[in-house]
């Protein structure tokens, strides 16, 4: 139906009951990914010349140069400039990776931080997902279910502490 379109816009679903509040998962179309890899480039174009103040709701744009088909998104909360992206395969197990970017500034950009998380065996470590304080929103728990590891920071994810678990 009329020409092809050079933006994706992806509607957000929450699910807080599952993954709390202020998270996000985006989920790309993974057949469509690959049948259109390596065709035109997105653009933005400035809409309107007026000043505007800031509003309550707004986007901004990065390019992480990640691959996997999930992304699982997290502003840590108020007083914080901290966001949390996971990003995964949307099914987790043997034979998965994910990454997990950081931005400090609002999203402006985002640090993979992947390589701090180091397990004794020297396995690559697959984060399946996070959980974070309601109280203390700088506490987060990452899980690697494959190699049945915990994952716990207080500052934000400046570091993290490995913690392994004894069962399945």
């Amino acid at each position: 139906y009329g020409s092809k379109p050079n933006n994706l816009h992806v509607p957000a679903q929450r699910f807080e009951d599952q993954f709390g509040e202020s998270v996000y998962i985006i989920e790309a179309d993974s057949e469509k990914l690959r049948s259109e890899s390596g065709k035109g480039v997105s653009h933005r174009y400035r809409r309107s010349n007026a000043k505007h103040t800031l509003a309550a709701n707004f986007s901004t744009v990065t390019q992480l140069h990640d691959s996997h088909t999930q992304m699982i998104v997290h502003w840590a909360g108020e007083g914080s400039d901290v966001i949390i992206a996971l990003s995964r395969d949307s099914r987790s197990g043997e034979g998965t990776s994910s990454n997990l970017f950081i931005s400090r500034d609002y999203g402006k950009s985002f640090a993979n931080v992947t390589g701090q998380f180091r397990i004794p065996s020297g396995k690559q470590v697959v984060i399946d997902h996070y959980f974070n304080s309601k109280r203390r929103n700088s506490r987060y728990i990452f899980t690697d279910i494959t190699n049945n590891y915990i994952f716990a920071t207080t500052d934000y994810g400046q570091s993290f502490i490995p913690y392994q678990l004894e069962f399945r």
